[in-house]
């Protein structure tokens, strides 16, 4: 039996031989397990998993390629390089006490397309697969929401690198210095990233998308060190390394180490190539300022430099990868260069259409004369272009030469070729009879057998022989419909749904979209946008009982993998937390039994009930008064507790809640700003109150009567994600 380390949280697994999959006795997470054939082997993937749990992601990833250098059919060591490169961290769920995984290092490219989740893939058995894939949809879904936020993030100049706090939570020296540092080059007008004031705005936020965001934009990054270990601290070397990731991928970016009261060669070997600068010499910071205005300034002249010619050449090559978005904005940079470029006009209706070749374009015959991009590549183009252009909207689609169907006679052929040799024709029978004859059934088979590039490219040759223009737009038109299939089985579901919408109603296509779109739909909560606002169940909630009761509106606080929290986004009821005076609980109290009683099925169908989730409800009292709290309960519908109060929100603005009328004319309470008293399930300063939320939002610790009949009810509940 081998003896392994969970690899969420570090405890230790009894594994059978040849066991693939295990659950941890400790944290509860089914997991993959390494095809490992020795002692040493074994030690070194724990040790390995070791460094990736405490975040030491470069040093694991060198440990788990040593591994697969002894064996590159190991799936389970292809998924471990996989959670290091997107800096995967499993976190303890403090309510469910599930691992659920966080990404620190955000990639451009969907995990999906990463070359050793496929291999992981490949050579993983059909147990393994399963947990792949469903752990690679969830880190998907993550990494979309960081890139959501950070594409809206405006770019920064400089990225400031150093440790905020010490050991003991002190504020380091570092801190100090990189803000001096920040002072000086925010006056000289640049916009700089420094954690301590950038991100003050975002606490109760991930951080990831805004670090992301900075990193990739910042031209320079500044990494700022009074010690060897704060500059190799976990998270300080997470920003470092993924910078210098960018500039070995190419990126145009520099980084100036600034280091004080150390020896320069105790900074990290990755620096040892570059110029670090003392902070302790006189003039450092005009050194410095001097040194980043320079750098600024000779990466804006020379990307203004940039040859017309150059640009050009990555916009082809941009269109031949399919990056459609990143030709048309090459095409923008020649434009700026030169606003009368033909090329770049034919680059951007090539984009437009979406076609990797020229010659694809006539494909779209029909469309392109109202293009803004043909109207202007035919004005500025040469006349070669111009001919070019038109040859596309002209392509003949009728039938030059009319070719019987049934098989051609040999001896009938073999006459007609003697005879044209005779007035010096052959050629042009071979050609014009017999051969185009023979490339159009063998395109036909192409088609037929599903090789429908081939077929394309076959069809396009002869394009103006029988309905061989049709059968190549039928041909390009099932290559993109599979390509389309491809993207929603992997994930991919925006992509695949523009292709679909493209094809029109060719094939399923339109089936197929209303799929993508029904997904869409139901996975809105999944994409782990908090604050999502969906309808479920019905209230009465405008007073009007004759107009039927009105849907429920639920806000997201919290998405896991496989279910949501949601809160109703208005308080929908007036009711006593406990209708008698005296002490109680959450568990004894009479609004929890009308939440999962009377409320839970009047305003929920069947169907909807199911979606609800039984979930265990801590209780875990008034952090500011010790009053007695109760047992933990198992409920569908429930209040909040006052930590899950201040955890789910932003702030006490976003904790303001406006009631609705129904509950109103019932006698809720208001403030001046029109809003409510909301209830929470913990006590207040003693047995007979209850905390509550107040109408400006502020966490009420010391709590209302619990039989006040001035609170307001907002329900709140786990729903399942797959239902």
């Amino acid at each position: 039996m081998a003896v392994f380390k969970c690899k969420m949280c570090g405890g230790t697994l009894s594994i059978n031989n040849n066991e693939k999959v295990a659950t941890c006795e400790f944290c509860g997470t089914k997991q993959t397990i390494p095809n490992l054939d020795s002692e040493r082997t074994a030690n070194l993937f724990d040790r390995a998993n070791h460094l990736r749990r405490n975040n030491e992601f470069d040093k694991a990833s060198a440990l788990y390629e040593q591994l697969l250098s002894e064996n590159k059919e190991d799936a389970e060591i292809y998924w471990s390089l996989v959670l290091c490169r997107y800096g995967i961290e499993y976190v303890e769920d403090p309510l469910t006490h599930k691992r659920i995984p966080t990404v620190n290092r955000t990639q451009y490219e969907s995990i999906f397309k990463d070359y050793d989740y496929k291999k992981a893939i490949e050579y993983a058995d059909d147990s393994q697969s399963e947990i792949y894939k469903k752990e690679a949809e969830e880190i998907n879904n993550i990494q979309k929401g960081i890139l959501e936020i950070s594409n809206k993030e405006k770019p920064f100049d400089v990225f400031i690198c150093y440790k905020e706090t010490d050991s003991l939570g002190r504020r380091t020296f570092d801190s100090v210095y990189a803000q001096n540092i920040y002072k000086e080059l925010t006056s000289e007008g640049y916009k700089v990233f420094f954690s301590r004031i950038t991100l003050e705005d975002k606490l109760g936020s991930a951080y990831e998308p805004y670090i992301f965001a900075a990193l990739n934009s910042a031209k320079v990054m500044i990494v700022v060190g009074t010690s060897k270990e704060n500059l190799e601290s976990v998270w300080v070397k997470n920003e470092w390394s993924r910078y210098l990731a960018l500039i070995s991928k190419g990126k145009k970016k520099t980084l100036i180490p600034a280091y004080k009261d150390m020896d320069v060669y105790d900074l990290p070997e990755e620096f040892s190539f570059l110029q670090a600068q003392d902070m302790s010499k006189i003039g450092f910071m005009q050194d410095l300022v001097y040194g980043v205005k320079k750098l600024l300034s000779s990466k804006a002249s020379t990307n203004d430099t940039v040859s017309e010619e150059t640009l050009l050449k990555r916009v082809f090559i941009f269109l031949e990868d399919g990056d459609f978005k990143e030709a048309d904005d090459y095409c923008e940079r020649v434009l700026d260069i030169n606003p009368e470029s033909a090329e770049a006009y034919l680059g951007k209706l090539m984009a437009e259409f979406e076609v990797k070749k020229q010659k694809d374009l006539v494909l779209h015959k029909e469309n392109l004369k109202d293009s803004s991009n043909y109207k202007k590549a035919m004005r500025y183009g040469d006349n070669g272009l111009k001919s070019v252009l038109r040859s596309f909207i002209e392509s003949p689609t009728e039938e030059k030469i009319i070719v019987k169907k049934q098989k051609p006679n040999r001896m009938r052929i073999i006459t007609i070729i003697a005879a044209l040799i005779a007035i010096g024709l052959a050629a042009f029978a071979a050609v014009e009879i017999v051969v185009p004859s023979l490339k159009y059934n063998s395109a036909i088979n192409k088609l037929e057998n599903g090789s429908y590039e081939d077929a394309y490219y076959a069809f396009v040759e002869l394009s103006d022989y029988q309905d061989s223009y049709e059968k190549a737009k039928e041909a390009y038109k099932s290559m993109k419909y599979d390509e389309a299939l491809k993207l929603a089985d992997n994930g991919q579901d925006d992509e695949a749904y523009e292709i679909f919408n493209s094809l029109g109603d060719f094939k399923n296509s339109e089936s197929e979209k209303k799929m993508l779109s029904d997904r869409k739909k139901s996975q809105k909560i999944y994409s782990n946008q908090t604050g999502v606002i969906f309808t479920l169940g019905t209230y009465e909630q405008d007073n009007n009982k004759n107009n039927g009761k009105e849907d429920i509106e639920w806000r997201v606080l919290r998405v896991e993998s496989d279910r949501a929290l949601v809160i109703s986004n208005r308080a929908i009821e007036n009711m006593q937390y406990n209708k008698s005076y005296g002490d109680t609980t959450w568990e004894t109290c009479t609004l929890r039994s009308w939440l999962n009683d009377e409320f839970f099925y009047e305003a929920f169908s069947e169907l909807e009930q199911s979606i609800i989730d039984e979930t265990f409800i801590a209780t875990s009292g008034n952090p500011k008064y010790d009053t007695y709290y109760g047992n933990s309960t198992i409920d569908r519908i429930f209040l909040l507790s006052i930590d899950e109060a201040l955890n789910y929100f932003y702030s006490d603005d976003d904790r303001i809640c406006y009631v609705s009328d129904y509950a109103l004319s019932k006698g809720s309470y208001t403030g001046n700003n029109g809003a409510c008293h909301w209830w929470l399930r913990d006590p207040g300063q003693s047995q007979d109150t209850t905390a509550g939320t107040a109408s400006f939002g502020k966490i009420y610790y010391d709590g209302n009567r619990s039989n006040a009949d001035t609170g307001s009810v907002r329900p709140a509940m786990w729903i399942k994600l797959e239902q």
